[in-house]
């Protein structure tokens, strides 16, 4: 990126310059954190309730920050339900959902912590 940022104006009689900050730090999700999650969710939805990401994204999440210095995963929950027209995507005004997907948040992480030890 520098190379280009500072040689391609130069043909055409300018100058580049390019200035890195530094951005969010990366979430990377612990492989053991992974398994028991994946075991926990098998366990109480079945296994074609996973759906299991294996491409990195460019967005950005703060949870990256909790798990820097601590064995930890990211997952989703889902809270869709077409059934009650609730099927908007997060990050979006008209955002809604399904409440009882609440009861579910909680029994996966009370197994995930029994699963972890």
């Amino acid at each position: 990126i520098e190379e280009i940022v500072t040689t391609l104006p130069l043909a055409f009689g300018g100058k580049g310059e390019i200035n890195i900050e530094p951005g969010y730090t990366a979430l990377i999700n612990h492989d053991r954190s992974v398994d028991i999650i994946k075991k926990s969710a098998t366990e109480l939805f079945g296994e074609d309730s996973i759906y299991e990401k294996k491409l990195a994204n460019m967005g950005v999440e703060d949870f990256a920050y909790f798990i820097e210095n601590t064995e930890g995963a990211f997952f989703t929950l889902g809270v869709r339900n077409n059934e009650k027209n609730i099927k908007t995507q997060a990050h979006n005004g008209n955002f809604d959902i399904d409440e009882e997907a609440i009861v579910n948040g909680v029994m996966m992480q009370i197994l995930n912590v029994y699963n972890s030890i």
